[in-house]
């Protein structure tokens, strides 16, 4: 009975500490984020759904009610609109299968880029096509049920966040990263932020965050005054709710679009950021009467995990003064390694600086620890072989 007892309080116990961790600020260490930008690949474009500030789909309804929106609106296939008293700066699109619900009698609805009928079709597809594709991307966080002020911090290129649920009452959601990283939430559960603040910090932007929902559910409720919102809100089955003000920079496409009672939506249209490649150089040499001389046709080898999973093995060999490059490197982390030539014995490698700080760690034969982000160029990344026993070609 005892026994009994006491397994019962450790699997209470094991409970509690599970959903203290779920609601816990998420700060990874240097050595997560490193591992982390290995994981996923790159979210999916938008398509043609991506031009819209808010966007009906999959026969749904568009509510605009005592709203301001900046940035071009559509109604999709068998939609149906119910717009009353809304100023859009942009303009209004309506699938010919849709049924807008304007009329004469309806002057309080007046885009200020018109009023126009287009297939919408293709939009609709791409969004519903993005969402599948953004659900099957492997996650580099995985989340419970999210009810406590939360900080996560970007790895430089695809970060994919796995929510079970965000219930939020006066609490701050933080994104710290740079401007190629981009934050896609897929979110299974109920989503809840009301008086509630998004933060972005150190260059990561609102059309670089993205929360898809991609399976049925409950109501996406965004509302109250306080609330700072940012990002788009892609929900082909649910409902999204944005109403009682607050700042909202981003977009909304979902299967019922609810935008009402002072909702100001200001078009921040999500896109995947355009990374440049880098680059990594050094020279090789060895020990002469008058100081290092270089060595020609030394094989060195750059190894690693690019940012979006993928494995890269690229080689070059060293030109009559040993020296040698790397271009068009996708961000990644990576190791160097330089051959020993026949009858040479490897002394040690020293790792080179990325914008004058020291990236990497030396040893012998190989410089391991590289993390190139898009546009970095690394310099003076050396090896040096002597004479000795021991030598060859490796």
């Amino acid at each position: 009975m005892f026994s009994a007892l006491f397994r019962s309080f450790q699997r209470r116990s094991s409970q509690r500490a599970s959903r203290r961790l779920a609601t816990r600020s998420f700060r990874p260490s240097l050595e997560g984020l490193e591992n982390r930008v290995q994981l996923s690949a790159s979210p999916a474009s938008l398509g043609a759904a991506g031009q819209f500030a808010a966007l009906e789909i999959n026969g749904g309804t568009l509510t605009l009610l005592g709203s301001t929106v900046t940035g071009d609106v559509a109604l999709g296939p068998n939609g149906r609109g119910d717009l009353h008293n809304t100023s859009e700066t942009g303009t209004f699109t309506y699938d010919p299968t849709a049924k807008t619900g304007l009329s004469k009698k309806h002057q309080d609805f007046l885009p200020t880029g018109g009023i126009v009928s287009n297939d919408l079709t293709q939009a609709q597809a791409d969004a519903n096509a993005a969402s599948a594709a953004d659900a099957a991307l492997t996650p580099t966080v995985t989340l419970g049920n999210v009810t406590k002020s939360l900080t996560l911090l970007g790895n430089g290129g695809s970060n994919v966040i796995s929510v079970q649920s965000l219930n939020y009452r006066g609490d701050t959601l933080t994104l710290s990263g740079g401007a190629n990283d981009t934050f896609v939430f897929n979110v299974t559960g109920a989503f809840h932020f009301a008086r509630s603040t998004m933060v972005l910090t150190g260059g990561v932007t609102a059309n670089h965050v993205l929360f898809n929902f991609p399976t049925a559910g409950g109501e996406i409720d965004l509302s109250r005054r306080a609330s700072v919102i940012d990002g788009t809100f892609l929900a082909p089955q649910r409902t999204v709710r944005y109403h009682n003000a607050g700042s909202f920079n981003g977009a909304v496409i979902a299967h019922n679009v609810d935008l009402d009672t002072r909702a100001n939506l200001v078009a921040a249209l999500f896109s995947v950021p355009t990374v440049s490649a880098a680059a990594i150089s050094g020279v090789v040499t060895t020990n002469g009467g008058d100081g290092p001389v270089g060595m020609a046709g030394v094989q060195v080898t750059l190894s690693g995990t690019d940012a979006q999973g993928r494995s890269v093995t690229l080689t070059v060999t060293t030109d009559g003064s040993g020296a040698y490059s790397f271009t068009g490197v996708a961000a990644g982390t990576y190791m160097l390694t330089a051959e020993t030539m026949t009858g040479y014995s490897q002394n040690l490698a020293s790792a080179g600086t990325v914008n004058g700080q020291v990236d990497g760690l030396g040893g012998s034969g190989v410089i391991t620890q590289i993390v190139l982000n898009g546009g970095d160029a690394g310099i003076n990344y050396n090896f040096r072989e002597q004479f000795g026993s021991g030598g060859g070609q490796s």
